[in-house]
């Protein structure tokens, strides 16, 4: 990484750091805000917010791979997620996951080529009394039909 990706990182850390608190209740908020900014949270990047809120990174790791919207690297323009809750298995009977796989020609867990989508199961989103229920990247689509979840797809 060169010395001004660095410099860059390392001001706009601060910045959200300015912003947000230099507090351990602050990680999450800076940690969201820095990856909607890039889609990504680089290792500089945890580097540095680690070195200014003068926390563990291991902390900081945890943080990151309980959240499902967090990411050390992008994996794909838009992440979809589907919920395989109990309550959502209505997406697994209704064939949704069959016709997204089909229309894309990917499996589940893989991006497609064009890494326009990465799609994947989660756990239990907590919004069983909308479902089933997809998420694209920070937004949540409910009640979806297999062509509800198509043409929301193919919108993108």
């Amino acid at each position: 990484m060169l010395f001004a990706e660095k410099v860059k990182i390392s001001n706009e850390v601060s910045e959200l750091i300015k912003k947000h608190g230099r507090n351990h209740s602050s990680l999450l908020l800076i940690l969201k805000e820095y990856h909607n900014n890039h889609k990504k949270i680089p290792e500089f990047a945890k580097q540095e917010i680690t070195r200014l809120l003068n926390i563990n990174p291991y902390e900081l790791n945890e943080v990151i791979s309980f959240n499902k919207f967090l990411r050390n690297k992008p994996e794909a323009k838009n992440i979809v997620m589907f919920c395989k809750a109990n309550s959502c298995s209505a997406i697994v009977n209704n064939k949704i996951t069959d016709a997204v796989e089909k229309e894309f020609n990917v499996k589940f867990g893989q991006a497609t080529k064009d890494g326009k989508f990465l799609f994947k199961f989660t756990g239990c989103l907590g919004m069983c009394h909308l479902g089933p229920v997809m998420t694209i990247n920070d937004r949540v689509y409910s009640e979806i039909t297999k062509e509800k979840a198509l043409k929301i797809l193919k919108s993108l």
